[in-house]
């Protein structure tokens, strides 16, 4: 399976800190083909052990699944023509403190092709109070292991 995870820099945050660990550890067990997508390469926090990308090639995932963590990634996914599967895994809840129009908002959460993951329950609660849309699913912590289950039952 061909797996697209946009991520906005490289550079130090907890996110990208788990997400990177997390693909340099799947990488060395699978044939899965992992891309990171992002639009700002400099500065790594730590070398991914997979191909590092510019998220306008996210429309080329046209088998298996596309990965955002925030909104700016979930646009990348709205703005993706392509037959891959697309998840938004809500790491936080970023959007609450800045000054995206509530219209997007909306779409971007309410987008019937975007599954919806939240990291707890309290995320959830907030999304559907605010969208009137429940999470599909609730992972505390990203694996891909558990990426690969919602993959194979969608």
């Amino acid at each position: 399976m061909n797996i697209g995870i946009i991520l906005n820099h490289l550079s130090f945050s907890e996110l990208n800190y788990r997400v990177i660990s997390e693909i340099n550890r799947y990488v060395q067990t699978t044939t899965d083909g992992i891309s990171i997508l992002c639009d700002n390469i400099s500065n790594r926090l730590i070398e991914p052990s997979c191909a590092v990308v510019d998220t306008a090639l996210a429309p080329s995932i046209t088998e298996g699944v596309l990965i955002a963590f925030d909104l700016s990634g979930a646009l990348t996914l709205r703005r993706a023509y392509c037959p891959a599967k697309k998840l938004l895994f809500v790491w936080n809840l970023e959007w609450i403190y800045g000054n995206l129009g509530y219209n997007t908002l909306y779409e971007t959460l309410t987008d019937k092709n975007i599954k919806l993951i939240t990291r707890n329950e309290a995320y959830a609660r907030v999304i559907e109070n605010l969208v009137g849309r429940k999470p599909e699913y609730l992972l505390e912590e990203f694996t891909m292991e558990k990426i690969n289950e919602i993959c194979r039952a969608e």
